[in-house]
């Protein structure tokens, strides 16, 4: 019995050794790379260079969704396909007949950008599809 107590104390305080020395190193770390940031803060962003390359983003919202419900995300991804030049289309997933047979939405969803690709989108071009409510955060990148 006397052996298994000691063996739970020293496990005890090896822990306690190790997450003290995670705080110390973390703390150390955060005051080094400490910043400062003003309000509001300050975004400089420059448009792609190439744009040779198509791209589209494609938002499919499933049918009835109240838009207003991811308006900042959608905001933010319009900003930032306008300064880079991209293509961006948010529709509901209810465009296309060949579609309407899936029940789930995320199989319909997929199915109305794979429908777009086809018909809709050049051949050529970059498709990244996001969900609605997918804000951006960085624009420089």
């Amino acid at each position: 019995m006397k052996g298994v107590r000691s063996n739970v104390v020293a496990k005890i305080i090896i822990f306690c050794v190790c997450m003290t020395m995670m705080f110390l190193v973390k703390r150390s770390v955060q005051n080094e790379h400490h910043v400062e940031l003003s309000w509001p803060y300050q975004i400089f962003t420059a448009p792609r260079s190439n744009r040779s390359i198509e791209v589209a983003i494609v938002v499919i919202l499933t049918q009835g969704s109240d838009l207003t419900n991811y308006q900042t995300a959608l905001n933010s991804v319009e900003c930032y396909a306008a300064l880079h030049g991209y293509y961006l289309r948010v529709e509901s997933d209810d465009k296309f007949e060949e579609c309407s047979r899936h029940e789930d939405k995320f199989f319909r969803r997929h199915c109305h950008t794979r429908q777009m690709m086809m018909k809709e989108i050049p051949e050529n071009a970059y498709v990244l599809f996001i969900d609605a409510d997918v804000g951006i955060v960085n624009p420089n990148k």
